[in-house]
């Protein structure tokens, strides 16, 4: 019995040690928690070991036996009502619904969305859009000329004084029925022309109205046979006079252009600068095609 007693004893005081150990050492994991938690709210980033290491704690919720309960019931109960024949029945009217309904009209694309569209369409069609290119180039060009034309017609470097009197005796003398005649225009000023004289008659006629010291312009006609039948020879002479100012008249070498499109149409175009060799004979030379110069002297 003494012995039994003593060794009851003994196991008793061994209980009560390691109760105790174990109250020391929950205390002391408490007080290390609560520790680690305040140090946490001060720092949030992760500390390092001494060795360099990052150390990083997680902290897990596991959720309770009662929580797992009510998320239990609540998935349930949203997998009860999507699968019950009122809460698909009640969806499939709502489809209906919606189908019936009329679709409502697209939004307005912005212009810039419009020519990314239609820029994007020309490039799956390079045809197309090759094509367009040279409409565009060819409207470029024609614009152009068409602009080069209004220059050249706002530019025009002569002024013509009473042009009807010159197109009347145009049309009078060189009718379809005429075979010779001429139409002479000189200056009123260095850059103003108008027409001098007009006449139904020979070299010799327009001759004696040619002046020396001045420069004109002149359309004559010329009776011409070939292959047995009378043709028309019409010649444009550009008269510069022997005793003209050779200034003014290297000026006025700008206005031939300008000139030979009033006194046409015609079938060639000389320069006169002497009386000796302007007859009939020497301007059917000259206006030929082996005429060398087309000029008169």
């Amino acid at each position: 019995s003494s012995s039994y007693s003593s060794s009851s004893s003994s196991s008793t005081s061994t209980t009560s040690k390691i109760s105790r150990q174990s109250e020391n050492l929950e205390r002391e994991i408490s007080k290390d928690s609560v520790s680690r938690e305040g140090q946490d709210e001060d720092d949030p980033a992760p500390s390092r070991s001494s060795g360099g290491t990052r150390q990083a704690t997680s902290y897990l919720k596991v959720p309770s036996t009662d929580e797992q309960g009510e998320s239990d019931g609540r998935s349930s109960t949203s997998e009860h009502e999507s699968t019950s024949p009122r809460r698909s029945g009640r969806k499939l009217k709502d489809l209906v619904t919606n189908f019936d309904s009329k679709p409502t009209e697209p939004a307005p694309e912005e212009p810039n969305q419009q020519g990314e569209d239609r820029a994007r369409r020309a490039f799956k069609n390079p045809r197309e859009a090759k094509q367009r290119k040279k409409d565009a180039m060819k409207a470029r060009i024609a614009e152009r000329l068409k602009r080069r034309e209004e220059e050249r017609g706002a530019g025009k470097v002569v002024g013509i004084e009473d042009q009807e009197a010159i197109q009347k005796a145009l049309a009078d003398v060189f009718r379809a029925s005429s075979f010779s005649g001429w139409v002479l225009c000189g200056y009123v000023d260095d850059v103003t022309i108008q027409l001098q004289a007009s006449g139904h008659g020979s070299v010799d006629e327009l001759k004696a109205q040619l002046k020396p010291d001045q420069v004109q312009y002149m359309l004559i006609r010329l009776p011409e046979k070939k292959d047995g039948l009378l043709c028309n020879l019409d010649i444009f002479i550009s008269w510069t006079g022997p005793q003209a100012s050779k200034i003014k008249s290297a000026k006025k070498t700008a206005h031939l252009g300008e000139m030979q499109q009033l006194l046409s149409p015609n079938h060639a175009q000389l320069t006169a600068s002497g009386f000796a060799h302007f007859d009939e004979e020497h301007l059917r030379i000259f206006a030929g095609p082996s005429g060398g110069s087309h000029h008169i002297d």
